[in-house]
């Protein structure tokens, strides 16, 4: 698919940019992005929602991504908005952070607000794009749907990469506090180095034992199947703290394990007291 840009110059776009959509001019990523980068820049759409929306277009000959926060999905975030909290200006900060620490992001370049008449408080971003780049949680869907694939050693490589470069954040005295599979970008041909996504919600702050804990339950979460859920979570505590019995404890009894076992089909409780079980054939990990 080909795209013209102002400059009046065209380049060919690979997935999965080339499966994005034509944006209407009225539509609110549309106008915001006309007024952030000019109205001779065209913006292809990747994402749209309530929340905003991310496009992608060319400047200096490389391809951005344009991020559009509208902040009118939720209360809790309109009310914080009239307080000072700013996550654009926090992406760009903590993106150059990160990047200082040796840690492996998108890169956040630039921000700024821009009133909208339906969304007075809106913010944008913009910042680096990756050609062909794909979450690591829709990567491990497409290699492997439902049962394990011939992929299956590449999604734990990829695993184990995660949680190394959890361990990195925290040892630098980062806390992401949305870190999973869903915020970590691979790029196909370079699946042995991950990217850090939404960044709005790092702190430079040293986690505190349960934090790091947390954070290592919610990336886990991603993976675990009934069948070798124990397995997987003493790998990851293994490799994350190897010896710490506390994050290990922290991880069986999570709320969010108990709950994934309940919803798998699993009873907890049953499990814990011995009673035998039949684990359902699909796994996916």
């Amino acid at each position: 698919m080909l795209i013209q840009f102002r400059s009046e110059q065209s380049i060919e776009l690979h997935e999965p940019v080339s499966e994005a959509a034509e944006l209407p001019a009225d539509s609110q990523l549309a106008r915001a992005a006309a007024q952030v980068l000019g109205p001779g820049v065209l913006l292809r759409a990747l994402q749209t929602s309530e929340r905003g929306g991310l496009g992608v277009f060319e400047r200096d000959g490389q391809l951005q991504v344009f991020k559009l926060m509208n902040c009118r999905s939720h209360w809790r975030k309109r009310f914080a908005r009239y307080f000072g909290w700013n996550p654009a200006r926090r992406a760009v900060e903590q993106s150059q952070l990160l990047q200082r620490s040796g840690i492996a992001v998108c890169p956040v370049t630039d921000w700024g607000a821009i009133p909208l008449p339906d969304a007075a408080k809106a913010l944008w971003t913009v910042g680096r794009y990756f050609p062909n780049g794909i979450s690591l949680r829709d990567y491990k869907k497409q290699l492997q749907p439902r049962r394990r694939s011939a992929a299956h050693p590449e999604i734990v490589r990829l695993y184990q990469r995660g949680i190394d470069m959890l361990r990195g954040l925290h040892e630098a005295g980062f806390m992401h506090r949305d870190f999973h599979a869903g915020n970590l970008l691979v790029v196909p041909g370079d699946a042995e180095q991950l990217y850090l996504m939404d960044l709005d919600t790092v702190t430079q702050r040293t986690p505190s034992h349960d934090r790091r804990a947390s954070e290592l339950c919610r990336y886990v979460h991603n993976f675990v199947e009934p069948q070798n859920y124990e397995q997987v979570v003493l790998d990851a505590a293994t490799r994350y703290a190897a010896g710490d019995q506390t994050i290990l404890e922290r991880l069986k009894r999570s709320r969010q394990l108990l709950a994934l076992l309940r919803a798998k089909g699993v009873l907890a409780k049953d499990k814990l007291r011995g009673r035998p079980w039949t684990p359902p054939q699909d796994s996916a990990f």
